[in-house]
């Protein structure tokens, strides 16, 4: 366990009791024996013989422990009734709908949400 040795530093004339926290977590990050590094990057990759190979190199040390999230969206055709379309997108980011009437459309459907867009999209 870490047990280093912190000095509070003494608030500056004037200086808020935010401002004296801030740099008393700033003392904490800076006398810690190590330092925090967070990567989050998605790549794609291959499962073969129980093991995932990654198609492009990833910077990482050797036998480092990752969080790996399995997607394979790649397996939904894009002409699947689920998937927008780039064209729908589009039009949907130009729409100035309010939330009320979100809301209010939402309120109108009976089920479940999803079930309810299934039946939309059924019909295309």
């Amino acid at each position: 366990m870490w047990n280093a040795p912190l000095k509070r530093r003494s608030r500056a004339p004037g200086a808020s009791r935010g401002a004296d926290d801030l740099v008393f977590l700033q003392d904490i990050a800076e006398s810690m024996p190590y330092t925090i590094r967070r990567m989050e990057k998605t790549v794609q990759a291959v499962y073969e013989d129980g093991v995932l190979r990654p198609l492009e190199p990833i910077p990482l040390e050797d036998r480092q422990e990752v969080t790996v999230t399995i997607s394979d969206e790649g397996d939904i055709p894009r002409d699947h009734s689920l998937v927008a379309s780039p064209d729908e997108w589009a039009d949907a980011a130009g729409d100035s709908i309010s939330l009320d009437e979100v809301r209010s459309a939402l309120a109108t459907i009976r089920g479940s949400l999803s079930e309810a867009v299934i039946e939309e999209r059924r019909d295309r």
